[in-house]
């Protein structure tokens, strides 16, 4: 059923997601695409991340964008449409802040911590989880060496914490029950929820990604 949340459909969603993210669709940038958009405007690297953020969030907020987001049809039936349009969105956005900062968004590394940005203002304590696995330090951003050190057991390792984070936190928010028990009510809780959590997402990828000053 597409209401039964569980470790396996969060990693589904997320997977479909990204991929998505990458490849774009015919009237939807990708994220490589987005990441160039903005990397053309004035100011810092950091004022245009936070340019795409706040774009990003208001399409987060917007149930009809969401709603009528056409690779949402492509979404596997089984899979909680409203929940994995949110994901597309904030790991596009995530992908593109990659590619803003020179990191390639399609390697592993790169996508298993575009998952930990998901957690927003948690990710923090995943990726002090993470330098303590893999023995480096993660400051400001991350350096292309520590990203190396990211062996296939620790990403298997990360995304199990994050899928596990990520469950219980549309469990709590009741993703899938709200809309269909108040809509109205429903609708308005979840606009406002994913634009606070794209917000706290975006700051955790531009935080990751790019240097604290550029």
């Amino acid at each position: 059923m597409a209401n039964e949340l569980t470790q396996n459909v969060i990693i589904r969603l997320l997977s479909w997601a990204y991929d998505a993210a990458l490849t774009g669709y015919p009237s939807i940038s990708s994220a490589r695409e987005l990441a160039d958009t903005y990397s053309k405007e004035s100011g810092t690297q950091r004022e245009q991340a936070d340019s795409l953020i706040r774009w990003q969030i208001a399409k987060t907020a917007s149930s009809g964008f969401l709603t009528g987001l056409g690779g949402v049809l492509t979404i596997p039936i089984t899979l909680p449409a409203d929940l994995g349009s949110a994901y597309f969105i904030q790991l596009r956005m995530i992908a593109a802040i990659a590619y803003m900062g020179g990191y390639d968004a399609k390697s592993e590394q790169v996508r298993t911590l575009s998952y930990v940005c998901l957690l927003g203002s948690a990710a923090s304590e995943v990726l002090s989880q993470i330098a303590s696995d893999i023995g480096a330090e993660l400051g400001e951003r991350i350096s292309q060496s520590a990203l190396q050190k990211l062996s296939g057991e620790v990403v298997a390792s990360v995304e199990s914490k994050v899928t596990t984070r990520l469950l219980a936190s549309a469990g709590e928010r009741g993703v899938v029950s709200w809309g269909r028990a108040i809509p109205i009510l429903g609708g308005l809780f979840s606009a406002g929820l994913n634009g606070f959590l794209t917000n706290e997402i975006g700051d955790a990828a531009r935080d990751l990604f790019l240097p604290l000053r550029r």
